[in-house]
């Protein structure tokens, strides 16, 4: 179905996750464009992803998980990566980037990595006469 702004994207994929569906699609045979579907290739509602879900996060040990929990993960760890908040508006399909600042707490390495950069170039100022030592 149509995201909530209710305009189509298009969100890049890593290689690994691209490689890893087309495996999918091999080893199931589906042939249409869907990465989980029910076996006549049509779209699984959400009350069918609860089971499969339960067991998975039950599986992995953890205590409780939403489906939607994956996005804020994502997110969170490109921010705590050091990835620019364009760059995860972009990648999130947010059209607005307050929306994207919810993670920008977590983006403390972009602060460790302006501060190198004033300390490599902190003595040097540009003025009308071109750079100048300070």
């Amino acid at each position: 179905t149509a995201p909530k702004s209710g305009k189509a994207s298009h969100l890049p994929l890593a290689d690994t996750a691209v490689a890893i569906l087309k495996e999918q699609r091999t080893q199931t045979g589906l042939l249409g464009g869907l990465v989980f579907c029910n076996e006549d290739g049509t779209q699984l509602r959400q009350p069918q992803l609860k089971k499969p879900w339960t067991r998975a996060i039950k599986a992995s040990g953890i205590k409780h998980a939403r489906v939607h929990d994956l996005r804020h993960t994502h997110a969170s760890w490109l921010a705590q990566a050091g990835v620019s908040l364009q760059s995860i508006k972009e990648l999130l399909g947010h059209s607005d980037i307050r929306t994207t600042l919810r993670y920008a707490h977590l983006c403390t390495s972009n602060l460790e990595g302006a501060l190198d950069a004033l300390e490599e170039n902190g003595d040097e100022m540009v003025t009308s006469e071109g750079t100048q030592t300070a």
